[in-house]
């Protein structure tokens, strides 16, 4: 029986660690998007540049305008890419342009 114990703990062990760097691995995905743009989940690599329209917003892919105010410029990416923050219902926080970028 104090094998079979052994190997419980041991699979358990396993488990918890397993969880505790997927959970790691999350949060420095997002940890450099502010709270009022992400909760985790919210922010994601968008594609290509959308177009610059003349009141310092943009407008997306898809046709859905980004305010001036929601454009951000405080984001600490490490590459060059865009990144939008919205909700599941397409509700826009923060679009981030890349380093540099206007």
């Amino acid at each position: 029986m104090r094998d079979f114990d052994r190997a419980i703990a041991i699979v358990g062990t396993g488990c918890v660690i397993v969880m505790f760097l997927l959970l790691v691995g999350t949060a420095e995905a997002h940890d450099w998007f502010p709270s009022e743009c992400c909760s985790g989940q919210d922010c994601k690599r968008y594609p290509g540049a959308p177009k610059r329209t003349a009141s310092g917003g943009y407008i997306l892919h898809d046709g859905r305008l980004v305010e001036p105010h929601r454009v951000r410029h405080d984001g600490q990416q490490k590459d060059d890419a865009w990144y939008l923050c919205e909700s599941a219902h397409k509700y826009i926080y923060c679009l981030f342009p890349p380093p540099g970028g206007v």
